[in-house]
C-alpha cells in the first residue's frame, strides 16, 4: 500500500521485524513476498521479557539458523556467482555468536532477552540491505517451510517457525559433516545425474507435498537446475574449488554437538522426532529442500556431486 507503519514487538520469537520480504503461504508454497521495512520498531524489555518461553527458544532457533545461512551463501557465491556482501555477512554472523553465548534465558533475564531481540532486528536489517533473504535464510529454512506446508496439506504436525529452524539446524550441521567427507568424484556425480529422471521426482513431489508440488515443478522448469550442461559448469566450480568449499565449512559451522548442547540447556526439542517426524518423513523432506526456493543451498551441492541419497542417511528423527 505504500503505508508507513509502526512494529511494536510483543516476543523475540523470529527475524522478520526489519525484513524487507514477508515470508507467505501461497498456492500452498511458502514464498518470500517484498514488503517495506517499517519506520520504527518498538521493543520494550519489560514486554518481551514476559513472553512465553517458547516464543523466546523460537528466536533462539531462528537465530542458530544464521550459521546454515551465512555459510551456504558464501558456497552459493563461489559456485554460482550469485552476489555476496562480506559486510552485511559479517553483521548477521556477529549477531548470531552473540545469542549463542546467551546463558539466562530460562530466568528471563533482560540482557539475554536484549540479545535476542536485537539479533533479530539486525537480521533483518541485513535482509533489508541486501534485497534478499539469503543472509537469514538456507537449507535449515526450507525444513521448516516444507513441514509448514505439509501441515496445511495433510494436517501433519508442525510448531513454530523458529523450533523448526532450530531442529532443522542441527539436522542441517550433520549434513554438512557428511559433505566435509566426501571426495569429489567426477564420474559419480555425472552417473547419477544422468540417470536422475525428473519425471519421476516430480511425481515424489506430488505424492509428497500434494497441490504445492505444482508451483515447484514450474519454479523447475524456468530455473533449469537438473539441465545437464548447467551441472556441468557448476561440477567444474565445485571440483576445483573443493578445498575452498571446505575451509568455507569449517569456518562458519560450529560443532553440531555444542549447538546440540547448547539447545538442551536453553529447554528447546533437538530431534525431529520431539516434532513429530518420523525418519522417512524427514529423509523425503531433506531431498525436497533442493526444490523450494531457487537458491542453492547443502542438497543441491549435494545432487550436483551425486551424493544426496547417501546423505539422507544422517536425516533421522531422533
Amino acid at each position: 500500500t505504500g503505508l508507513p507503519y509502526i512494529i511494536v514487538a510483543t516476543a523475540p520469537s523470529m527475524d522478520g521485524y526489519a525484513s524487507s520480504t514477508s515470508s507467505a503461504i501461497r498456492d500452498g508454497i511458502k514464498i518470500s513476498v517484498n514488503s517495506a521495512c517499517p519506520t520504527a520498531i518498538v521493543a520494550d524489555l519489560d514486554i518481551l521479557c514476559h513472553a512465553p518461553i517458547h516464543l523466546l527458544q523460537s528466536g533462539i532457533g531462528d537465530m542458530l539458523a544464521k550459521y546454515i545461512s551465512i555459510c551456504e551463501w558464501r558456497i552459493s557465491h563461489l559456485i554460482t556467482g550469485e552476489y555476496y556482501c562480506e559486510e552485511i555477512a559479517s553483521l548477521v554472523r556477529n549477531a548470531t555468536k552473540k545469542c549463542f553465548s546467551i546463558e539466562n534465558l530460562l530466568d528471563r533475564d533482560s540482557e539475554a532477552i536484549k540479545s535476542i531481540i536485537e539479533g533479530l532486528i539486525i537480521t533483518g536489517v541485513a535482509m533489508s540491505f541486501a534485497g534478499l533473504s539469503r543472509p537469514a535464510s538456507g537449507m535449515e529454512h526450507y525444513f521448516s517451510h516444507i513441514w509448514d506446508m505439509r501441515a496445511l496439506e495433510f494436517n501433519t504436525p508442525s510448531n513454530l517457525h523458529g523450533i523448526q529452524c532450530g531442529v532443522g539446524t542441527l539436522l542441517c550441521l550433520r549434513i554438512y559433516r557428511f559433505i566435509s567427507g566426501i571426495v569429489p568424484d567426477r564420474q559419480k556425480a555425472c552417473d547419477f545425474v544422468n540417470s536422475f529422471s525428473v519425471k519421476d521426482w516430480n511425481e515424489f513431489l506430488v505424492k509428497f507435498l500434494g497441490k504445492s508440488a505444482d508451483a515447484l515443478i514450474e519454479l523447475e522448469r524456468r530455473e533449469g537446475k537438473y539441465d545437464l550442461a548447467e551441472h556441468a559448469k557448476r561440477l567444474d566450480i565445485i571440483i576445483e574449488s573443493w578445498g575452498e568449499i571446505l575451509d568455507i565449512i569449517s569456518e562458519e559451522l560450529p560443532p553440531v554437538e555444542q549447538v546440540e548442547r547448547y539447545m538442551t540447556e536453553m529447554g528447546m526439542p533437538t530431534t525431529p522426532k520431539e516434532l513429530g517426524h518420523s525418519d522417512e518423513d524427514v529423509q523425503a523432506v531433506f531431498l525436497a529442500t533442493k526444490d523450494i526456493r531457487d537458491k542453492y543451498v547443502g542438497s543441491r551441492l549435494l545432487w550436483d556431486l551425486g551424493y544426496i541419497n547417501e546423505a539422507r542417511g544422517v536425516c533421522k528423527s531422533d
